[in-house]
């Protein structure tokens, strides 16, 4: 074996040996799923959640979706295995248990299995701040069948469900980015996988249906953008399922990038026993990498992204909500003096004092900034880490978040970077990932007009150098 290759699988043997898997399931619907065929396991579809460590967290989510298709789920090589590559990256992994269908054909089919990954991916976003997570870096990640499942994401999505059950269904589904490994694409002939298409559509399934369900067929340019590997030799998929779906995107100009191998089997997983093959997990690191998916997360508690029509212009003695998540146990109760809040305009406003109640576990606490004197009438409330005391050592700027709330914008957004962060890049994008508007900060503030954009929801990505990538979901109205 070459050197080259003994010191990658040193490497490979370093990342997974010292990581330990802890999950929590999280049900996708608590209450019981839309269209459940029964109370049983098989008819609660959830997510194992396994979290990066708070020191290397970077905000970036993955939605592992094993394959079996569509009637059986390879839960382990196609999923938890991943866990500690990803883990060791810093991205946070969620081993997605969907519905399935059954060799009676009496099971679950399609939309049952896109409703859940976009309940998935809906859930991920709205827990975002108690898990410390960032909404806008959401990966939907497949293997065979899964795949098609995560491409399907890439290409369906909404800002929203019309008629929501309950807060989660009011959140966006697009997947920032979608990783298709061995993937089923297309359900026509001849290269569609039959068993999938049959477990997903019926037996019966017209061509209507299975075209439907061809995600080659409905790649936009909104399509999420997608890493692919595949084995030229896979007996069972054909590769052309992803030249197709390669194809597909380079055509409406969606970032792609796809790597053949010439000897790999279907189902090959993490294949770390393979010199050449098991190399893939590291251009996928390379890949997200380069997307930007990889860098720390930066709280707001360094980086506030605020609006001039936020409502922060405050009468003497009233108070402002916000939450503070920590992703390790604390209590802020016992010691305050670690967060300061000071108001970022230079005029002499009032005081602003920090009350916040014990906070012992690992949940989103709502707190208040209680403003006195003269009141605030200021748009922008910075709130700032301090010195860290006795016992708060393990408290830093990266594993706890500060939102204040509410983050509606009117007619203009304005955004405040900290004295240390003076310059930056930022870019808004609309929910289908739509680039609307891209400009630098000066001396560390900026200010757009939004008078002109329709009213919904929008991310605010900004880039720090050093810092990495921040980002903010506002909702105009």
């Amino acid at each position: 074996m070459k050197t080259s290759n003994l010191k990658f699988f040193h490497f490979i043997f370093f990342l997974f040996a010292f990581t330990s898997l802890s999950a929590q399931t999280v049900l996708l619907w608590p209450n019981g799923a839309p269209g459940a065929k029964g109370t049983a396991d098989v008819d609660k579809p959830s997510m194992q959640m396994f979290l990066a460590p708070a020191s290397i967290n970077t905000g970036t989510s993955v939605i592992v979706c094993p394959g079996g298709a569509y009637w059986m789920l390879e839960s382990a090589k196609e999923g938890t295995d991943f866990v500690p590559f990803f883990n060791n990256l810093g991205v946070n992994v969620f081993v997605l248990k969907y519905r399935l269908n059954n060799w009676s054909y009496n099971g679950y089919t399609y939309p049952t299995q896109l409703n859940d990954i976009q309940r998935a991916i809906r859930t991920i976003r709205y827990n975002a701040i108690q898990w410390n997570l960032d909404p806008a870096k959401i990966g939907a990640m497949g293997f065979s069948a899964g795949a098609h499942l995560a491409a399907n994401a890439g290409n369906i999505f909404d800002n929203g469900l019309a008629t929501p059950v309950d807060s989660i269904d009011k959140k966006y589904c697009r997947p920032d980015f979608t990783v298709l490994a061995y993937p089923v694409i297309t359900l026509t002939s001849p290269n569609g996988n039959a068993t999938s298409r049959d477990m997903l559509l019926g037996r019966n399934a017209s061509t209507t249906q299975i075209n439907l369900e061809s995600n080659e067929l409905h790649v936009t340019s909104n399509t999420s953008p997608a890493f692919i590997v595949q084995g030229t030799n896979d007996a069972m998929v054909p590769a052309q399922n992803s030249t197709m779906m390669y194809n597909a995107l380079v055509d409406k100009k969606v970032s792609a990038e796809l790597h053949l191998f010439n000897n790999g089997a279907h189902g090959f997983g993490l294949a770390a026993a393979d010199t050449v093959l098991g190399k893939w997990t590291m251009l996928l690191r390379n890949w997200m990498g380069a997307g930007g998916f990889l860098n720390k997360k930066v709280s707001a508690s360094v980086l506030n992204v605020t609006s001039s029509a936020l409502s922060m212009e405050a009468a003497a003695n009233s108070t402002v909500k916000f939450d503070i998540t920590s992703n390790i146990s604390w209590n802020i109760a016992s010691d305050q003096s670690w967060l300061t809040a000071s108001i970022n305009s230079g005029s002499n406003y009032g005081t602003i004092t920090l009350t916040a109640s014990a906070n012992t576990s690992t949940v989103a606490r709502t707190s208040t900034l209680t403003i006195s004197g003269n009141g605030v009438n200021t748009k922008t409330i910075l709130v700032t880490q301090k010195a860290p005391t006795t016992g708060l050592g393990v408290i830093s700027l990266l594993n706890a978040d500060i939102k204040l709330y509410p983050e509606p914008v009117t007619d203009k957004l304005t955004i405040v970077l900290a004295n240390q962060l003076s310059q930056a890049d930022f870019t808004i994008y609309t929910l289908k990932g739509t680039q609307v508007y891209k400009a630098k900060t000066i001396n560390g503030t900026a200010q757009v007009n939004m008078s002109n954009y329709v009213s919904g929801g929008y991310i605010v990505k900004i880039v720090t150098g050093d810092q990495g990538v921040f980002t903010r979901q506002i909702i105009k109205q």
